[in-house]
């Protein structure tokens, strides 16, 4: 817990400074892709978390990073490296994603559904969920044969639940006539008759 605090206490900062310099989404993408070198990258890791001489860790950092980082992620990582809290970066990065989306009316979402979807529909499902989230959305496409046929929405701790045990053209078939919709966990519905999806007539 102390270190989640902290990880939000930094990321702030970060955050901050980034948003002062317009380089919000640029520190936003090179943070969350060390973090991915770190877990693919054993050499990498070896030296984020080594405990070497402060002067001695800062230099190596600027060798490894400064053709490859932003000047304002590497001074970052240098502070988290002189003040010990390198275990602190794969939290900062969460935090950091977390405060970029909600500044920028951002908003992560994963469409799982029974068969993938050509990009006809992706676009059609892109255009429904940004008028149910009222943000701009960054899907995550996923197929879950288990489903049978309709799509299943998480949208932060919601969940949407539109699936059904039957083919996924019948779904189809009711969101072109806006019959379907969606049920919220808490009673509501969403209308998907805006959703358009191809194939309604038995066409795949």
């Amino acid at each position: 817990m102390p270190d989640l605090k902290a990880a939000s206490r930094y990321s702030r900062a970060l955050f901050t400074v980034a948003q002062r310099q317009d380089r919000v989404d640029l520190t936003c993408m090179e943070l969350s892709g060390l973090v991915r070198a770190l877990e693919d990258l054993p050499e990498l890791r070896t030296l984020w978390y080594a405990r070497l001489p402060v002067r001695q860790k800062t230099a190596a950092l600027e060798s490894v990073f400064k053709a490859r980082l932003s000047p304002l992620v590497l001074q970052f990582l240098k502070v988290l490296a002189t003040r010990r809290k390198e275990r602190l970066l794969p939290g900062i990065a969460r935090s950091f994603d977390s405060l970029s989306r909600k500044a920028g009316k951002r908003q992560e979402v994963e469409v799982v559904t029974a068969l993938p979807l050509p990009d006809d529909l992706r676009a059609a499902v892109l255009k429904t969920v940004a008028g149910i989230t009222g943000a701009e959305p960054e899907l995550r496409f996923s197929v879950d044969p288990g489903l049978l046929g309709g799509i299943l929405l998480r949208i932060g701790d919601r969940t949407i639940d539109a699936s059904v045990k039957g083919r996924i053209e019948l779904l189809r078939a009711e969101l072109v006539s806006g019959s379907a919709v969606l049920q919220l966990p808490q009673g509501g519905e969403i209308g998907l008759q805006h959703l358009k999806i191809p194939g309604s007539n038995g066409e795949t």
